[in-house]
């Protein structure tokens, strides 16, 4: 039932976020549809949506209709009917025969270009449009779990992972104690290996051909992904990958931060609470990768990841000592919540994006001496 507790492994199996059956839970729940209806308006996709209410209420509005000529019909119209309406037998057997007419051609011919329609729209915002939402609505969780929540996600600030795009394939280079924790591979198992060795059948491939295109660009980007544990466990991984620029401002590494979303689903509740969870007007219509992009307009590569690194060099989470030909990395304790809740307390909204946005991803990068 909706309130019982099962593991992310069971609620998987029992409904995919991104499923049909869970989107047709999210139409038919008032206040999720209303969310995600504000969403696709701020993603001036909203006619969807939109047209989806429209065709609802013209469904009800023709059931209505076939109710009421059906009871015309048989309180009226019919041989059998007890009333004298003193209707010539002309004008009455003709208006018998358009009300089947309508009631066996017309109404079904409409209910069934409704029916093709409305499915034609409802695959579009499942594949388009849902997955944003989705994603938006665990972005935000997770943005709000470092305020008042932080041990409500696995890997929430230390949970991360360095590529080198000079190598075939783009290998990790390095992986931290939380992203080793919340995958549950060995370092040896990670180094040297691509990051797409998380995915698995149901992975969806959209998402990571969006991820791919991000990388191949240099774009930072955030994908929520299904990921598999070493023990075959699916989860929810919601990705941040920041290309990494030296001062000539050439492409030296990619930063991959992670949080494991399922940690904060266990029941059908779960879900829905963060689905339906609610901001102010300008967080309802937060593009997270478009504003953190126009935050950097008319700002070259190398400035803004010079940026990226001095925020890497003043974090405060650092994580155990490892060495490579690329890096040299001096980790310590995990611990930079309590310095990211002071930190955002009392800014503003763009701020707070900002410092998310970065959040898990302070780590000390120093040249090699």
């Amino acid at each position: 039932t909706k309130g019982d507790n099962v593991s992310p492994t069971s609620f998987y199996g029992l409904a995919d976020i991104l499923s049909q059956k869970m989107f047709r839970l999210v139409l038919n729940d008032p206040k999720i549809s209303s969310r995600f209806l504000g969403f696709c308006r701020a993603q001036f996709c909203g006619e969807n949506m939109d047209f989806l209410i429209e065709v609802q209420h013209s469904e009800e509005l023709l059931a209505d209709a076939i109710d009421s000529l059906s009871n015309i019909q048989q309180k009226y119209l019919s041989a059998e009917s007890p009333l004298e309406l003193g209707l010539p037998s002309g004008i009455r057997k003709d208006f018998m025969t358009k009300i089947e007419n309508c009631k066996r051609l017309t109404l079904p011919a409409l209910t069934d270009d409704i029916t093709k329609s409305k499915a034609y729209i409802e695959t579009l915002l499942l594949t388009n449009s849902y997955p944003m939402f989705v994603k938006h609505q665990m972005t935000k969780n997770v943005r709000e779990a470092l305020a008042k929540s932080k041990n409500e996600y696995h890997g929430l600030g230390d949970c991360f992972c360095i590529t080198d795009p000079t190598q075939e394939d783009n290998p990790i280079v390095l992986a931290s104690d939380g992203f080793v924790h919340v995958t549950g591979y060995t370092r040896s198992d990670i180094i040297a290996r691509n990051c797409r060795f998380l995915q698995g059948k149901d992975t969806n491939r959209e998402n990571t051909q969006r991820l791919k295109f991000s990388i191949g660009s240099e774009q930072e980007s955030i994908e929520l992904l299904l990921n598999y544990k070493k023990n075959g466990q699916p989860f929810w991984n919601l990705v941040l990958v920041a290309s990494l620029f030296d001062e000539t401002g050439r492409l030296v590494f990619f930063f991959g931060a992670q949080v494991d979303c399922s940690d904060a689903i266990h029941t059908w509740a779960d879900l829905l609470q963060i689905l339906s969870a609610s901001g102010s007007e300008k967080e309802r219509s937060f593009k997270l990768g478009k504003e953190l992009a126009s935050s950097n307009v008319g700002v070259d590569k190398t400035t803004r990841s010079a940026w990226m690194w001095s925020r890497f060099r003043a974090g405060a989470g650092f994580f155990g000592s490892h060495r490579n030909k690329q890096i040299n990395i001096d980790l310590k304790a995990v611990g930079q919540q309590e310095r990211l809740v002071s930190e955002m307390q009392w800014k503003k909204f763009d701020a707070q994006v900002k410092i998310f946005y970065t959040s898990y991803s302070k780590v000390p990068l120093l040249p090699l001496s």
